[in-house]
């Protein structure tokens, strides 16, 4: 008679001896279903929202804000914000490489995070990374930051629409444990990145491409193996 698992990684982890936990990958097919579900359920719900929020604002193309596209034809200026975001991105994931080694709390947040989703197949990394890219970035960046800059459109209304909207970003990014305190703070520094880099090029594929190099490239890492802390 086979062993029933839990749904979860973690709770299976806590079931079984270390050394057992390698053979626990198979165990737990439940795992990625659940994971993919919430994930399509949720951010394509921010989707949805932020694309009808958006359009009763008045964008007629919600990737574009207002009038600071470049003077080009649109699907050139779409492939080349896609083409400098992923450029970002890695440099962003390069510079993340870096300061893992130098912080230990960055380290300790591989950690557990690689003990979250070490059983998370490929296809389901993708997924997370693509739809929360499209869901965060149309919801935070679209949506919350373009309502902001509509009603508040000076210098100043500019800098507290970035702030506010980076803080309600770092906000879906919380957990619980000191562990956490990191991925929160980043997620903020993030955030404001982002919606520099939105407001100054024009358009939501360059923030898009960006956040889910990070997004691909960090889960694809801290999947690997554990780093010594």
């Amino acid at each position: 008679m086979g062993v029933r698992f839990p749904p979860f990684a973690t709770s299976v982890r806590q079931c079984l001896p270390k050394e057992k936990t390698l053979y626990i990958k198979d165990n737990v097919p439940h795992f990625g279903n659940k994971l993919r579900r919430t994930v399509i359920l949720f951010y394509g719900f921010l989707t949805v929202i932020s694309i009808v929020w958006m359009y009763f604002r008045g964008h007629s193309n919600i990737f574009l804000y207002k009038n600071a596209a470049l003077d080009t034809k649109p699907y050139l200026q779409s492939i080349g914000s896609i083409l400098i975001g992923c450029a970002l991105g890695l440099l962003l994931v390069c510079l993340t490489q870096i300061l893992q080694v130098r912080f230990k709390s960055i380290r300790l947040l591989h950690n557990e995070f690689h003990h979250l989703i070490t059983f998370t197949s490929k296809r389901d990394l993708f997924l997370l990374a693509l739809f929360s890219s499209f869901g965060e970035e149309l919801f935070f960046r679209g949506a919350i930051l373009g309502e902001f800059l509509h009603w508040i459109p000076t210098r100043a209304g500019i800098a507290l629409s970035v702030c506010i909207s980076s803080f309600l970003f770092s906000l879906l990014h919380i957990a619980p444990g000191r562990k956490f305190y990191a991925w929160t703070i980043s997620s903020f520094i993030l955030g404001i990145l982002l919606a520099l880099l939105y407001l100054q090029l024009g358009d939501l594929w360059v923030v898009i491409a960006l956040h889910f190099t990070v997004n691909w490239c960090n889960l694809r890492s801290i999947t690997k193996q554990p780093v010594q802390v």
